[in-house]
């Protein structure tokens, strides 16, 4: 009768070095049996300008929640959809910047991106304020 002999199993140290081991060597070997393509330079010509052209920018401001704005020291409203058709046909090429505070509801910005876009503006863009101003 063994009476000392315990039930506890030792738990056997698995050593990590045989398998650094392989995949130093694999690493070795692909890099070794690998063929890198030489890098070239590749000539490009840049295009240049024929003419200079400027980019008209109307800025629009929304004033309030009621779709007033302005633009060039005039007020506008975005229901007269012949006031903003006319501002749109005498500048057809420009870049409609709008401009909002942040108490302006979203609606209003969005009513007057669709009512510019259904004026046939081309470009337009809404300002983004930098925080903290």
């Amino acid at each position: 009768m063994r009476l000392n002999q315990s039930n506890t199993k030792r738990r056997q140290a698995i050593s990590l070095t045989p398998l650094i081991d392989v995949v130093f060597i694999l690493l070795l070997f692909f890099m070794l049996s690998s063929s890198f393509i030489p890098w070239r330079q590749i000539n490009v010509s840049m295009p240049t300008a024929t003419s200079q052209s400027k980019t008209d920018v109307m800025r629009l401001e929304i004033l309030d929640n009621k779709g007033r704005f302005i633009s060039d020291n005039q007020d506008f409203l975005m229901s007269d959809k012949a006031s903003l058709i006319s501002l749109v046909a005498e500048n057809p090429d420009a870049v409609f910047l709008i401009k909002a505070k942040p108490e302006i509801e979203t609606g209003v910005l969005v009513g007057l991106l669709d009512q510019l876009t259904l004026a046939g503006a081309k470009n337009v863009s809404i300002a983004a304020a930098l925080k903290g101003n």
